[in-house]
């Protein structure tokens, strides 16, 4: 990443870049990249298939509003209501309660399939639409929080005076590997040595 830009991960010329569908190639990226959804395809009534690009568990998506795309088109995560489903899919989803990414959509307003291809063509990026909340007495939620709060915690260890030597890391990718982290932490076993 180029630390001076916006947070969009480079990806030419990696094996990471086989891949990514070529809808990818020149999008930018949100700065929590990790951790969001895909459009993998449109369904003939217009509502986009999806896949997780990160660890996301499919147990709280449903009626989560996103964004879609650069242009942040406004979206909501939904699933074939129970009276439009087959038996089967009835029976699929009573027995484990849990929806699978496979049984996610999300509705953008397209009214058919070339509509929702149009303005989300497969590989386009799909961020919470997650807005911070103040609530109760000193609560408050938001997006990445977990993330934020980690990296204001290692801000305000190094301005301490330490009596032992502190190695801070900023590194990315926790949510497909902590990729970042193992990098890292390989660095620092060699200098313990």
């Amino acid at each position: 990443r180029d630390p001076s830009g916006p947070a969009a991960p480079t990806r030419r010329n990696s094996p990471a870049d086989a891949r990514l569908p070529p809808a990818c190639s020149g999008q930018s990226f949100p700065p929590t990249c990790a951790c969001t959804l895909i459009v993998t395809s449109a369904t003939e009534d217009g509502y986009l298939r999806i896949a997780a690009a990160g660890g996301i568990d499919p147990r709280v998506l449903v009626s989560k509003r996103v964004t879609v795309g650069d242009d942040k088109l406004p979206g909501v995560i939904g699933a074939v209501p129970i009276h439009l489903q087959s038996a089967a899919e009835r029976k699929h989803v009573l027995s484990v309660f849990v929806l699978s990414m496979d049984e996610l959509l999300v509705d953008i307003g397209a009214k058919d399939k070339d509509e929702a291809e149009r303005k989300a063509p497969m590989g386009t990026y799909i961020s919470f639409d997650t807005p911070y909340v103040e609530y109760g007495d000193g609560f408050a939620c938001g997006k990445a929080f977990d993330d934020r709060v980690g990296c204001l915690s290692l801000l305000r260890l190094l301005q301490e005076e330490l009596p032992v030597d502190l190695v801070a890391c900023f590194v990315s990718e926790e949510e497909v590997g902590c990729r970042g982290a193992k990098g890292a932490a390989f660095q620092q076993e060699s200098r313990a040595r």
